[in-house]
């Protein structure tokens, strides 16, 4: 969480992925297209995930998680 991928005021955000990183989580699904489900933070959390030697889940919308369960 230190990594600097979040925003100072998104601390729950950074605990929710850590949480689901260190329990080899599959997937995060989350509605927070500002802190998490962007394109552009995606890829910074995934790149910090890796760095600490964890898998990133993957981080979905939803919606996203649906159509590629269908």
């Amino acid at each position: 969480m230190e990594k600097k991928a979040q925003s100072k005021n998104s601390f729950a955000d950074a605990e929710h992925i850590s949480i689901a990183m260190i329990h080899h989580i599959d997937y995060l699904l989350t509605w927070n297209m500002t802190h998490i489900a962007n394109p552009i933070k995606r890829q910074q959390i995934i790149k910090i995930v890796n760095q600490l030697s964890y898998s990133c889940p993957v981080i979905l919308t939803p919606e996203e998680f649906l159509r590629i369960k269908q």
